[in-house]
């Protein structure tokens, strides 16, 4: 899943793994970006405009507190809304035809 909302400075994306991988969780506001193992229970940050290919995951220090807080309040928000929206618009809730339900079990976005 990803959601994208807000206008600069403010504007984030979020984005979830799926399946066998829904304990990753990004968020990327402004040049940063977190990532959240929640199976692991680690998350890292990195510094998008320095480190583009992210292979440089920054050390914990007081300057960054402030962007990790940020980062992990919205992300909080986010994975909210987005149960709010899988409990209203689950696929077993949502009226499907049957067509299109067989075309994503095949895919594999149904049991």
């Amino acid at each position: 899943m990803l959601l994208v909302r807000g206008t600069d400075p403010d504007r984030f994306a979020f984005a979830e793994g799926v399946k066998t991988a829904d304990y990753f969780k990004a968020i990327y506001m402004g040049r940063h970006k977190m990532i959240a193992d929640t199976r692991a229970r680690q998350v890292n940050l990195f510094d998008l405009a320095g480190d583009p290919q992210e292979r440089r995951m920054l050390p914990p220090s007081s300057e960054l507190d402030a962007v990790f807080g940020r980062l992990r309040t919205q992300m909080r928000a986010t994975m909210a809304e987005a149960r709010e929206i899988g409990t209203r618009f689950s696929a077993e809730t949502a009226p499907l035809p049957d067509d299109m339900r067989e075309r994503l079990r095949s895919l594999g976005y149904l049991d």
